[in-house]
């Protein structure tokens, strides 16, 4: 089973650089938790990134060229230790997550918006 993280592709290079999930490279959304926040499907993983987005998210900006900026990782689960891996503790779904490590991703399929939500 894959797992899922959107984000916005000015960020990739840092992450295929660095890891997903890396100290000092990037950060979450306010009010997030430290760790890498995954998603069994990647429409999950971008309502989560859009709804951060309407509340934090520059109220100057033009959101739909934001929207053309997010992406989705496509993550094989065996580059995630199930022994890191815990329910989001802020939501009730049992589809999103978060880990806590470093997520090598080199490799790994990116997918666009609308290919993400079509799946």
């Amino acid at each position: 089973m894959p797992f899922f993280h959107a984000t916005f592709r000015k960020h990739l290079a840092s992450i295929r650089r660095h890891g997903l999930g890396a100290e000092g490279h990037g950060a979450n959304w306010p009010g997030c938790a430290a760790g890498v926040y995954l998603a069994s499907h990647p429409a999950v993983c971008v309502s989560v990134m859009l709804e951060h987005y309407l509340a934090y998210g520059d109220p100057s900006s033009v959101p739909s060229e934001h929207l053309d900026e997010i992406c989705v990782i496509v993550i094989d689960d065996s580059r995630v230790r199930s022994d890191r891996l815990l329910a989001d503790p802020q939501t009730s779904r049992s589809d999103s997550f978060v880990y806590s490590g470093v997520v090598d991703i080199s490799g790994l399929p990116v997918l666009g918006l609308e290919e993400a939500l079509a799946g």
